[in-house]
């Protein structure tokens, strides 16, 4: 079945022909969907003025004012809007996969997606992730200015995976606002991966990141400042949304095994530089007890997790649990090892097995941020994106130990 909804699949013959489609997955953003559309018109308007375009908001059934607010917004003649709920699996996934479709059937030449719910998104995003898809490029991925403890799933997980598997260094793999060629997009919704529990939901993103550079499409970064949006506490709020993108991208590493096998070092990718004024993120509040609670009781009840690492890897971490909150500590490379097992173990692994291991992986993941939260605590954004590098260093010094157990 597909994504896109019966009245949406009508769209080439009601809305003509597009160049450039922007999509938008919202789900009740009320607040921010108008701020999304507008800013969106106004880049299509002033960058690309000569193309014909298209806003596309791929809804999730939201229950407040998001459609009908979407629908008031007031677009320049040459951009178009399209609002329809996607079919399928409930998940952000889903949404962008009805764009996906809508992009082919209308034979775009590039599309952009944006999160609906950004407040810091301005015109020269549009150019930014646009332009160098209508230039060979498959794929744009964000960078952002962000606060030191936004963005722990990216920071702890995503960004030193990605860099020491794949050899690039993409600072944002789930940043959620990208650009891609159609070719890319053809490319991706034919995946077996979008069978799996992870990709239509939340793992859409580092899906998405991983296919690209496995497949040997160009990426580069857009420098898009400060991302300003809705943030969540990494012990209360991102339980569901990290085993889903933790799941997505052990996935991607099964699946691609030929490719990353082969890849030594890493290497920065082109960044396309947005001339800003830099203002300082907003502060993001975690609890560091809290964090340290939840790592706590996750671990001490994932027994069929536990029994499954090997045993110097169980020892060290069961030692670390039990340690005094003062001196609660999951370093970088005791934090790589455990990636690594996990991956190793999520091969061929059924979705049972697989659940216990990504639920396992995210009781360590909170110890890890406790961690990064207590060494940072002092540091500014810029010092503490220092550590962050130098923490995927780690996962980079030791591939050989995944190469040796996968």
């Amino acid at each position: 079945m597909r994504a896109l909804d019966i009245e949406a699949q009508r769209s080439p013959s009601s809305v003509g022909h597009i160049d450039i489609l922007i999509g938008v997955p919202s789900y009740n953003s009320t607040r921010t969907i108008g701020h999304v559309i507008s800013e969106s018109a106004k880049g299509l308007s002033k960058y690309f003025d000569n193309q014909k375009s298209l806003i596309m908001i791929s809804d999730g059934g939201s229950t407040d004012e998001t459609m009908q607010t979407a629908k008031n917004i007031r677009l320049p003649e040459s951009v178009k809007l399209l609002t329809c709920s996607y079919r399928g699996v409930p998940g952000k996934g889903s949404a962008v996969r009805a764009i996906f479709e809508a992009a082919i059937d209308l034979d775009v030449k590039s599309l952009a997606m944006v999160d609906s719910d950004l407040e810091s998104i301005t015109p020269s995003w549009v150019k930014l992730l646009i332009e160098p898809t209508l230039n060979q490029v498959g794929l744009v991925t964000p960078r952002y200015d962000r606060h030191k403890y936004d963005g722990t799933i990216t920071n702890q997980l995503c960004y030193p995976l990605t860099r020491a598997l794949y050899g690039k260094r993409i600072r944002q793999p789930i940043g959620g606002d990208f650009g891609l060629s159609v070719k890319l997009a053809k490319r991706l919704i034919e995946s077996p991966l979008w069978k799996t529990p992870y990709v239509p939901k939340f793992g859409i993103d580092i899906f998405i990141t991983s296919s690209t550079l496995a497949e040997g499409f160009p990426v580069e970064e857009a420098d898009l400042g400060v991302k300003i949006h809705g943030v969540k506490d990494p012990a209360l709020q991102l339980a569901s949304m990290f085993r889903e993108v933790a799941g997505s991208a052990l996935s991607c590493v099964e699946m691609y095994e030929g490719f990353w096998k082969r890849i030594k070092g890493s290497t920065p990718v082109t960044l396309r530089k947005n001339q800003v004024e830099r203002i300082q993120p907003q502060p993001v509040c975690v609890s560091l007890d809290r964090l340290i609670e939840e790592f706590r009781t996750a671990y001490s009840k994932s027994n069929g997790f536990r029994s499954m690492l090997s045993p110097i890897l169980k020892c060290e971490l069961d030692v670390r649990a039990s340690a005094a909150p003062e001196e609660l500590t999951i370093p970088p490379d005791v934090w790589a090892k455990t990636v690594y097992e996990v991956s190793a173990k999520f091969k061929r692994s059924d979705e049972m097995v697989r659940n216990v291991l990504l639920e396992g992986l995210r009781a360590v993941w909170t110890g890890r941020v406790a961690t990064f939260v207590k060494e940072t605590a002092s540091m500014t954004n810029e010092e503490a994106e220092r550590k962050v590098e130098e923490d995927a260093a780690h996962f980079e010094q030791m591939k050989s130990e995944l190469l040796t157990i996968y």
